[in-house]
């Protein structure tokens, strides 16, 4: 054979090579093993640190409307509680979150509904809000404005 040369290693440094190689793979194995690792953790983190302000801005909503309903518009804590669930309910047939079902409540009870209004209109904005593709903020400024131009009218007459 002209040009063509091997090299022949010893059985011993051949066995050698794959040992080291073998070590080799598996620390980078391992090291990717910790660096997923490392990624779950933070996951898990961020969600619980989601999970906790998403409860602090639920908690905060229901002791907001606690305090309208109770506070501005008279109503009792049973009436509260009736709203609470009210939001609940409808968040499940919605899709609408009970924090902007609680928001819309709250607007009508700063307006000066009573609760058992509320209790009767919040269902109705809902379907506004559905039918036409606002958020429930709007629906219900546009219900407020309504139940406006429906006292102006009666005052006129």
């Amino acid at each position: 054979m002209t040009g063509v040369q091997t090299c022949a290693l010893p059985i011993s440094a051949s066995k050698d090579v794959k040992d080291k190689t073998s070590v080799l793979s598996e620390g980078f194995n391992k090291l990717g093993g910790m660096i997923a690792g490392a990624f779950a953790i933070e996951s898990i983190i961020s969600f619980g640190k989601a999970s906790i302000e998403a409860f602090k801005q639920a908690e905060l909503g229901a002791k907001k409307l606690e305090f309208a309903i109770t506070q501005i518009a008279g109503g009792s804590n049973s009436a509260f509680k009736r709203l609470i669930n009210q939001s609940s309910q409808l968040e499940s047939i919605s899709i609408f979150s009970d924090d902007a079902i609680q928001s819309a409540q709250i607007q009508l009870a700063q307006y000066g509904l009573a609760a058992d209004e509320i209790e009767k209109l919040t269902p109705k904005i809902i379907d506004l809000a559905s039918a036409t593709g606002d958020n429930l903020e709007t629906a219900t400024s546009k219900v407020i404005m309504a139940i406006n131009g429906q006292k102006i009218g009666r005052a006129h007459v």
